[in-house]
């Protein structure tokens, strides 16, 4: 059933990132200002319209498909290369959420957190609430509305429930209360914002299932002259629900604190008689008959009940799915069936886009052998985390309907930059995608790299064939592996120039040092309450600080600041390392030796590493590494320390690191081992 007119529908999908969400921002920020100029193209040209119907998100991408409506609300704003067309957007994600802060704005490593009852989170999660009352503070609305967003507009956000939702399958017809149990922990936010579009297109999808979604209401009479401020915090209105989901969607396991998530029956599916027979949540991306689909136990279309939620992430990190069957057509022939969405770049005429800064998933390697050290069950408890969350992400619907690369029914969007693609092209693409949260230079570029790169995807990529079934002979028609296609967004001149690939950001040392400050500071206030709330004897507590503070809270602190500044190097992220080499005093593949020897002798591991051992780790040569060791420090954190022979190899590591005691006397390197007891060697030199 083709699009009415000459309409491509499409739906936005945005999965988990940290503080890779500014990348994701950016995206949104240039997709919306090139959706927003589409009555700027020569109205005689045969152009499609192409229409929003539905976002949906997890995590940060939750957060960004919150966002996007108080952005959209606040106004789109014409596109310039140095200033957002998003702003509420660009506020949040560059300029607001950062380890530091200031003195207006909690960062989150500070400690405003930790005065009250219970230990929360690792980091503090009252700069990620603070942060979204400031910029949700002051939207207002117009009256003004987008011919490019579906009148009503489906927003879907998406948490883990950590208590879960019972189900019973029964067994035996004649007692239906009886038969097996089961969990749902996946929970999703519908939201339904009616009226900032103006684009009359539905979902049978979400009417079969009578899915109204949570009503976001405009105000009424709002003009230009008189705008309407639009409350956030209203108790039991939808907006404060938005709000709300949007922080715990983000809520990071252990990293940031979980949030308190309140819902009905509704929002699971149970029909509410007083709405009119329909529900604000619970279409399930299945075809089957909603009358057949099996009811939550414990809970009534009046019941209203509580849950713990933390990051969306932890079950479905790419919540592809519902905005897919959210476009699908009915089918005329059936009740409560849906038709595919056309995939032939000859008959496309929807599509869902998926905006994915870490898009490569789990390591794909399959093992050959399994070791004896493989079953310890140690190593096995560590491993189950991941198996647990890529079993409970994999979706084999998508993974076959994925086999066909010609379908234009599905793009992607993801980081690409001097031919690198996903972490490794973000500036915030270590420590998990916490990294960019260390300052706003890494996720200014993030935001950059995405309006970038949203604009070669519309350029290059977001394509359907020339001579389309239902839409004609398209403009712009260039040929692509031997076909002839044409751009289905095709953007006006001043958005076509392209827009410059961002400037690669660095720190130096001493905003390093600041960080890794506050970082220990944290670290010690954070563990001082975790020892007082797990251990509640004094004994306890006294043996336990005394380890900590003694052995413990030094190891550990040391470890996250090798790691941080060891993929810094690694990333070349560092700014005096940089220089040098930008400089001309060295040549760069020189620099990126020595930039990949530091970074190995940062990175935690043994105490004492040699030659071997850093060529065997960083993929260098022998005479490569020694060259680099050699070589005269940028900084004194960089100053390399040599110490006694092991087994007739000579060995290193940053003096910074050096065993204690014989590390201040150079005379007497030799008796580092004796002196320490447990100096540890890196595995080369078990050749």
């Amino acid at each position: 059933m083709p699009q009415a007119g000459n309409t491509f529908t499409i739906g936005l999908t945005m999965a988990g990132a940290v503080s890779a969400g500014a990348y994701t921002a950016g995206v949104l920020d240039f997709l919306f200002a090139a959706l927003a100029a589409q009555d700027e193209r020569d109205p005689q040209e045969n152009d499609l319209r192409v229409v929003l119907k539905a976002m949906s998100g997890t995590s940060a991408g939750g957060v960004c498909t919150a966002l996007a409506v108080p952005a959209l609300i606040n106004g789109v704003r014409p596109f310039h290369p140095g200033e957002p067309s998003l702003p509420i957007l660009h506020r949040l994600w560059v300029e607001e959420l950062d380890f530091l802060g200031d003195d207006a704005r909690p960062g989150l490593v500070s400690d405003s957190d930790l005065s009250g009852p219970h230990l929360l989170s690792v980091l503090n999660g009252e700069a990620i609430e603070a942060a979204a009352g400031r910029v949700l503070t002051g939207v207002e609305w117009t009256g003004s509305t987008y011919p490019f967003l579906a009148r009503d507009l489906d927003l879907f956000v998406t948490c883990t429930n950590v208590s879960g939702v019972a189900y019973c399958i029964p067994f035996d017809s004649r007692r239906p209360a009886v038969g097996h149990l089961m969990a749902n922990h996946a929970f999703v936010g519908h939201y339904r914002l009616t009226g900032l579009g103006t684009a009359d297109i539905g979902s049978p999808w979400l009417d079969i299932w009578r899915d109204a979604g949570v009503p976001l209401e405009l105000p009424q009479a709002a003009t230009p002259h008189a705008p309407a401020r639009i409350d956030f915090h209203g108790e039991g209105t939808g907006w404060d629900s938005l709000r709300r989901m949007s922080i715990a969607t983000g809520a990071f396991p252990f990293g940031l604190a979980a949030k308190p998530v309140g819902a009905t029956g509704s929002h699971l599916g149970v029909l509410d008689p007083a709405a009119g027979a329909m529900s604000c949540g619970g279409a399930w991306p299945l075809e089957i008959s909603p009358e057949a689909r099996p009811l939550p136990l414990r809970h009534s279309c009046s019941a209203s009940f509580g849950f713990v939620g933390v990051d969306g992430g932890m079950c479905n990190n790419e919540p592809f799915e519902i905005v897919r069957y959210c476009l699908r057509a009915s089918d005329p022939e059936h009740p409560w069936k849906l038709l595919q969405n056309p995939r032939e770049p000859e008959k496309a005429d929807r599509a869902v886009i998926m905006i994915d800064p870490f898009p490569e998933g789990p390591d794909g390697a399959i093992s050959q052998t399994v070791e004896d050290a493989d079953l310890a069950m140690v190593r096995v408890l560590a491993a189950l985390k991941a198996t647990l969350l890529n079993q409970a992400r994999f979706k084999p619907e998508e993974l076959v309907a994925a086999i066909d690369d010609t379908g234009r029914s599905r793009f992607l969007i993801s980081p690409s930059r001097d031919g690198k693609h996903g972490a490794k092209a973000l500036a915030s693409g270590f420590l998990g995608g916490f990294g960019g949260f260390l300052d706003e230079s890494l996720r200014a570029h993030d935001f950059a790299l995405g309006r970038h790169n949203a604009q070669s995807f519309l350029k290059k990529h977001f394509n359907l064939a020339q001579v389309h079934r239902d839409f004609g002979k398209l403009p712009g028609g260039r040929e692509v592996n031997g076909d002839m296609e044409s751009p289905i967004l095709r953007l006006p001149d001043r958005l076509a120039a392209d827009i410059p690939q961002p400037e690669w950001p660095r720190l130096n040392i001493e905003r390093i040092q600041d960080l890794l400050e506050a970082t220990r500071h944290r670290v010690a206030k954070v563990s001082a309450r975790a020892m007082r709330e797990v251990w509640r004897g004094r004994l306890w507590q006294s043996v336990f600080r005394a380890f900590w503070t003694g052995v413990g809270r030094a190891k550990f602190t040391r470890w996250l600041e090798r790691t941080i500044i060891s993929e810094l190097i690694a990333r070349d992220q560092v700014r005096e390392l940089s220089s040098a080499a930008q400089s001309g005093s060295r040549a760069g593949a020189e620099a990126e030796v020595r930039r990949a020897a530091l970074a190995a002798l940062m990175a935690p591991g043994p105490d004492l590493r040699t030659v071997d051992g850093l060529a065997a780790q960083t993929g260098l040569s022998a005479a490569d590494v020694q060259q680099a060791l050699q070589r005269k420090p940028e900084h004194p954190l960089f100053e390399i320390w040599q110490g006694a022979e092991h087994k007739g190899r000579a060995t290193f590591c940053l003096r910074r690191y050096s065993p204690r005691v014989t590390g201040q006397l150079p005379g007497l390197r030799h008796l580092h081992a004796w002196a320490l007891g447990g100096v540890t060697y890196d595995i080369a030199q078990s050749r």
